[in-house]
């Protein structure tokens, strides 16, 4: 699985455990505050960004985007598993490796109502950063 949340690494699992204790202090007939970005459409819209963004730099997108997956290729398969590693060293977002209709790509999951537009901006800078430093 993939998380783009550019506070996954501090604070993911505190995050998931505190709503859920919070869950039943909720008075009936109130509504759980959100962002605005926290609908599906958003995680839709960012994972086409995040396309655009890495089409733009050159990149093969090798899926249609039209939910919250990008599956991206920066080579050969020796160079995508370089840049995966070095995005995940980096720790801006997270994004694992996948194999899609046999070839080696990044997979990048955009989930979670917490990803803002920011965080994508973010996300992407560091994608290209660590893409960058392996051609």
């Amino acid at each position: 699985w993939s998380v783009i949340c550019a506070s996954w690494p501090r604070t993911g699992s505190r995050i998931g455990r505190a709503a859920y204790r919070q869950a039943p202090r909720l008075t009936p007939g109130t509504t759980w505050p959100r962002p605005s970005c926290s609908t599906p459409q958003a995680g839709c819209r960012q994972a086409r960004r995040f396309a655009e963004g890495l089409r733009a730099a050159g990149h093969d997108v090798r899926n249609e985007v039209v939910l919250n997956q990008v599956v991206v290729s920066f080579g050969d398969a020796a160079r995508t598993a370089r840049v995966i590693e070095r995005v995940q060293r980096e720790g801006v977002c997270w994004a694992g490796p996948t194999t899609w209709r046999g070839a080696a790509g990044m997979r990048i999951s955009v989930s979670g109502w917490a990803t803002s537009d920011d965080d994508v901006e973010r996300s992407l800078a560091s994608i290209l950063r660590c893409a960058a430093a392996e051609s």
